[in-house]
């Protein structure tokens, strides 16, 4: 049996929030995912370690013109 996890422990999983998995599934990126009952969403750990291994970069000249789309906390503070 193959135990599904909730976007919600995807996301802790992988250290993003469930928001960015949402943001990544519209776009088009991120790990697999299953649509349980037609509106829940799961994930298979094995998709998660896939996706996690496919992300490994050595130095900056790996990442992909795509990578700038990841959801980023960035704040705007001023510098005083």
């Amino acid at each position: 049996m193959i135990k599904l996890l909730s976007e919600s422990e995807a996301a802790d999983h992988l250290g993003v929030s469930p928001r960015t998995l949402a943001n990544w599934r519209s776009r088009g990126g991120g790990p697999a995912y299953v649509r349980v009952g037609g509106k829940a969403v799961r994930y298979r750990f094995a998709d998660l370690q896939e996706f996690v291994e496919e992300s490994i970069r050595r130095h900056t000249s790996e990442y992909e013109e795509d990578d700038d789309d990841e959801d980023l906390d960035e704040s705007d503070e001023d510098d005083d």
